[in-house]
């Protein structure tokens, strides 16, 4: 329907993943028609992470190590 997600319920999507951790930088892309929140974090070790998040559903697309 073309309904996305809050930010925060979104944000708190990716804190659920990596408790304790700082969002540094979040981004809304239109991917082929889908809506993916992109967001950037660094946990409490001080290691980045990428996270995608469809901002429609809430589910998790990409959680990697940035390098």
């Amino acid at each position: 329907s073309g309904e996305i997600k809050s930010f925060e319920a979104l944000n708190q999507v990716a804190l659920k993943e990596h408790p304790g951790a700082t969002i540094t930088d979040t981004e809304l892309e239109d991917s082929h028609g889908k809506y993916v929140y992109e967001l950037e974090l660094r946990d409490e070790t001080g290691q980045e992470w990428d996270m995608d998040i469809d901002a429609a559903s809430g589910d998790v697309l990409k959680n990697q190590q940035d390098d």
